[in-house]
């Protein structure tokens, strides 16, 4: 597996400074938060509750994009739009299985980075 990086900070650090303290707990809330709204999305999706993939989608949003995590950009905007109009809802399962197996890697990536708890 390459070592290449799927998230990037420079946003965070722009927004809050070097404080690496602070830097660990966004990085922290986002891990535990992420997490949380992943099941909410799958259990949603399971219940063909496309209005609330679509709203947990844009929750997640704002996340990936301050977490810098590029490869899923496109995705997560896909999947609110896909699931709040209710339209194409026969790709949101591979769409949320890409971004769920996206976002565990950038958990044990984080993790390695910030010995997270």
């Amino acid at each position: 597996m390459s070592n290449d990086k799927l998230y990037n900070l420079s946003n965070l650090y722009n927004m809050i400074g070097e404080d690496k303290d602070v830097i660990i707990e966004f990085v922290q809330l986002f891990v535990d938060t992420s997490v949380q709204t992943l099941a909410e999305m799958q259990n949603a999706l399971s219940e063909n509750d496309f209005i609330n993939v679509g709203s947990l989608a844009h929750k997640l949003k704002s996340s990936i994009d301050l977490m810098g995590i590029e490869c899923l950009k496109s995705d997560i905007r896909t999947i609110e739009r896909f699931g709040k109009e209710k339209i194409n809802t026969n790709e949101l399962p591979g769409l949320i299985d890409r971004l769920s197996s996206v976002i565990k890697q950038v958990h044990v990536q984080m993790n390695e980075d910030f010995n997270l708890s």
